[in-house]
């Protein structure tokens, strides 16, 4: 891929995100199911999902894979159906997968680094944050996808923001509740990137409030990267 042919004409790859999942795959030795997709337990899912909507799909999983039932919101049908497709292709709960999530990859040298910060001024540049997609345009936002025929019920549209203004829409919460709810599912989301990286002992955290600009901490970064990976 893209770090294989930069590390082949001698460039440093840098990765940003805060996803854990996909830094995850990158750092640890993950399997993600070789199982081919199937069409006809695909369409069997789908009538499930049709005549029963997600539930049906969550309570068909906790009969074959409890483990993964307690682990798959009951409303993604997606990652349900792909827990069922796994489990009933292969035999394998699809809790069996990945059962050494934490085995780290020896494929690539690493230097690693996240950002944190006072919690109260994290919390107020996300309230922040909030108010300015707001300003941006978010509701009308919403509003043109759902008008071009994205609905509720797509995974897309359940992220942090999306599902709260829907619901605005829908005249079932006020404005400043659906604004209040995107500010806290926002915090808490950060709360759990915290949690989920902290677990990973190769981190440096870089407290960003210790530095005056962003070019001194960036100065830090470079310095310690080149320490770290002899460069």
């Amino acid at each position: 891929g893209i770090i294989k042919r930069l590390n082949e004409i001698g460039s440093l790859p840098i990765v940003t995100g805060g996803t854990g999942l996909y830094i995850n795959s990158l750092i640890y030795d993950l399997n993600f199911s070789p199982i081919a997709p199937n069409k006809i337990l695909r369409d069997k899912y789908d009538k499930i999902l049709l005549n029963e909507g997600s539930i049906g799909l969550y309570n068909l999983l906790k009969e074959l894979d409890p483990v993964s039932a307690k682990k798959i919101d009951q409303n993604n049908h997606q990652r349900l159906m792909r827990a069922l497709e796994v489990t009933e292709s292969s035999g394998i709960p699809f809790s069996k997968y990945n059962k050494d999530f934490r085995k780290e990859s020896q494929k690539y040298d690493l230097a690693y680094y996240c950002l944190n910060m006072d919690r109260e001024k994290l919390y107020d540049r996300i309230n922040l944050r909030v108010d300015i997609m707001l300003e941006k345009g978010l509701i009308g936002e919403v509003s043109n996808l759902l008008n071009k025929g994205y609905n509720k019920d797509m995974l897309s549209m359940k992220a942090i923001g999306y599902k709260e203004i829907i619901l605005y829409l829908e005249g079932i919460i006020p404005l400043s509740q659906a604004i209040e709810m995107i500010k806290q599912g926002s915090r808490n989301y950060a709360k759990r990137q915290l949690t989920w990286f902290r677990r990973d002992n190769r981190i440096k955290w870089i407290d960003v409030d210790n530095y005056q600009s962003k070019d001194e901490m960036i100065d830090f970064v470079i310095k310690d990267v080149s320490t770290t990976l002899n460069i």
